[in-house]
């Protein structure tokens, strides 16, 4: 099995509310990297799709944040970020895997750690997410980031998304 970039990386010049990389090549098995930077307080939820990103609410999830209790979304237009619920203004890393099957639905595992403030005297956050696409009709060539939350903030220049995908 031999991993290639799936897609072109998008790092942003400027402020945006997504991060989209929509020229993907359907393989099965797929890795994500996200390094996201904040000018504000953001959710940082991934949606994917085909010829377009989904945006109806066909997605669940699972999620945990600092070994909290876990929380749960459903039948939603994305699935949370890494972290679990709430916003936040921190720079992150996240690092995902999602199986990419046409007959069946895409599940999707992913961690992140996040800046809590600055300092040694500070730790940082991690999170840890399952989550799923609900589509068994087709696989997906478009994987994005964005604020679907509404929390008002957007992605820093300098966010990057990067792909990667075999069969």
């Amino acid at each position: 099995m031999a991993w290639a970039v799936n897609g072109t990386p998008q790092t942003l010049t400027g402020t945006a509310d997504t991060i989209t990389i929509s020229d993907q090549t359907s393989t099965k098995f797929n890795i994500f990297l996200e390094h996201k930077l904040n000018s504000g307080s953001i959710t940082n939820d991934l949606r994917l799709g085909n010829g377009s990103v989904d945006t109806a609410g066909n997605y669940s999830a699972r999620y945990e944040q600092n070994g909290a209790a876990d929380g749960t979304n459903t039948s939603t237009a994305y699935i949370l970020g890494a972290g679990g619920g709430g916003t936040d203004a921190e720079e992150g890393l996240l690092v995902g895997y999602i199986i990419n099957i046409s007959s069946e639905e895409k599940l999707t595992m992913f961690w992140g750690c996040f800046n809590n403030a600055a300092g040694s005297s500070n730790a940082p956050n991690r999170g840890q997410n399952t989550g799923k696409w609900s589509n068994t009709s087709n696989q997906f060539d478009n994987i994005q980031f964005d604020d679907a939350g509404g929390a008002g903030g957007n992605f820093a220049a300098d966010t990057n998304l990067s792909a990667f995908g075999t069969d």
